[in-house]
């Protein structure tokens, strides 16, 4: 049986195994062995979130009370063959993670104010997905005192519901 060491790998690594599809997130890499089925897990490659029309697309907005977070334009698909396992924010040294089950919207709000931060999202048929804060122009929280209670970020924002109305539709076909 062949087992995966990691020697050089960083903390929050995701690997997934070839055959049951399990993942495992390291925390502590130093001398761990990966290995699951009587194979080694296979690493899973970061890929940088696109700003545009992609369904892997990041979309981040500070409310009064924290950070929003969707994914996808339109939005990701969530049935049970293709669909987002989890969206998480890394803010302040801290991981805050939002587990996602099919029929879920494609969305995470996190109760956390941050300048920067880094949101990572798994499909479970695309992988790992990322994006730091600052691609997508994050500012400081909005005041509740304003008229919109939201300011969205990057290229794709929802500002009147269609895009889960597409989400619907895309799913469906």
């Amino acid at each position: 049986m062949k087992t995966l060491k990691l020697t050089m790998q960083s903390e929050l690594d995701v690997f997934k195994c070839s055959v049951c599809e399990k993942l495992v997130e390291i925390i502590d890499p130093q001398g761990v062995e990966l290995s699951c089925c009587g194979r080694s897990m296979v690493p899973q490659a970061i890929q940088k979130a696109k700003i545009g029309m992609y369904p892997h697309s990041i979309i981040i907005a500070n409310t009064h009370n924290g950070m929003h977070v969707s994914v996808g334009r339109p939005l990701h698909c969530m049935d049970n063959e293709h669909r987002l396992l989890w969206i998480e924010l890394i803010a302040h040294d801290k991981i805050h993670r939002q587990l996602l089950r099919p029929g879920d919207f494609p969305a995470a709000t996190f109760d956390v104010i941050a300048e920067s931060a880094t949101v990572r999202a798994y499909c479970n048929n695309h992988g790992l997905w990322s994006c730091e804060a600052s691609d997508f122009r994050l500012t400081p929280s909005v005041s509740s005192q304003t008229r919109s209670p939201r300011r969205w970020f990057g290229s794709n924002a929802d500002m009147n519901g269609s895009l889960a109305k597409q989400c619907l539709f895309n799913c469906r076909q």
